[in-house]
């Protein structure tokens, strides 16, 4: 399993929410309310996040109805997909668009186990803070 990988990038949820937490502190000072991403990526980079936020599934296939676009805007969200997924990657670029105070960073992912390093993967990681309200 450590050389050729688990499905669904596995052996990087919890390295990445490391990652994610890290930058969401960086870009705000509040709990993180939401994390998006693609697949399962969302639901096992949440599960290692010490706020416990809330799944958006990008592809908005009515599993997750309860994160809308004004809930994005008053709470912010963290946004996170492999490099190698350009659609995802393409998504959550689009999703950033016109907001302020948004944060960027590529980050390379590799397992260590045993002495060994697993192939490092390239995960882009946006985060959008709440937004001031409108008026």
């Amino acid at each position: 399993m450590h050389e050729t990988g688990p499905l669904n990038y596995g052996d990087a949820y919890r390295p990445l929410a490391r990652a994610v937490d890290k930058q969401w502190r960086r870009t705000a000072d509040t709990p993180l309310a939401v994390v998006a991403s693609w697949r399962n990526l969302a639901y096992g980079v949440s599960f290692y996040l010490r706020d416990r936020p809330l799944v958006l599934k990008l592809e908005r296939d009515k599993k997750t109805p309860w994160v809308d676009e004004a809930r994005l805007m008053r709470e912010g969200v963290a946004l996170v997909c492999a490099v190698e997924e350009p659609n995802c990657a393409d998504a959550i670029e689009k999703i950033a668009r016109g907001y302020t105070g948004v944060q960027r960073q590529e980050r390379a992912i590799a397992r260590h186990y045993r002495g060994t390093a697993s192939k490092a993967k390239p995960y882009l990681i946006i985060t959008i803070p709440p937004q001031p309200a409108a008026g």
